[in-house]
Formats: structure tokens, C-alpha cells, sequence
């Protein structure tokens, strides 16, 4: 079973797409462990991470492959957006040493 989860897919300098899923902090345990959460939007899973897809929708293809499901989700081009899209990359590589760790 899979669960919504939010997340957000951003584009790198170089073209490419990624997409990353938000740790979940629970809000209540006695709430629906699907939709009774809140997220650390500060923080991906080490897990659910797509890298260097060609276009969002490989992206997606790539993080929804094992788990979760997008439960909202928010694409972000580069073009205007270069710091958002860096704090995602900061966080995207946090995630993934958490994986080798």
C-alpha cells in the first residue's frame, strides 16, 4: 500500500528534472496515518528520489516507482526560480547521503 505524500520536482542548471518526497511528521496518532500529517518541508526522504530525469514526467515515473504517491504536487522550472531550485539540490544531497550512511 502507498500513500499520498507531498512533494515537489524542480529542474537542475543543466535541463534536467528531479523529484523528491517531504518527511512526514505525524500530527495525530490516533488521525489517518495518509492524511492526518503534516510535512518538514525542510527535508526529503532518503528514499522516493528520482535524479537527472529527461522532463517531470520521468521524474515522477521514476519517485512513484516503489512507494508514494504524489498527493500534491509542485513543479518548479528553473528560469526565475535558481534559488529555490538550489535549496531543493541542497536538500535532494542531504537525502542522498542520508541513503549511503
Amino acid at each position: 500500500m502507498s500513500f499520498n505524500r507531498e512533494n515537489v520536482t524542480w529542474q537542475n542548471a543543466d535541463g534536467t528534472w528531479n523529484m523528491a518526497f517531504y518527511v512526514v511528521a505525524w500530527v495525530d496518532e490516533d488521525g489517518d496515518e495518509e492524511w492526518d500529517v503534516e510535512y518538514n518541508y525542510d527535508c526529503f526522504y532518503s528514499y522516493d528520489l528520482a535524479k537527472r530525469a529527461i522532463d517531470p514526467d520521468e521524474a515522477y515515473r521514476i519517485a512513484t516507482a516503489r512507494t508514494s504517491n504524489p498527493g500534491g504536487s509542485y513543479v518548479v522550472p528553473r528560469e526565475g526560480n535558481e534559488e529555490e531550485c538550489d535549496r531543493y539540490d541542497r536538500m535532494l544531497l542531504e537525502a542522498l547521503g542520508r541513503v549511503r550512511a
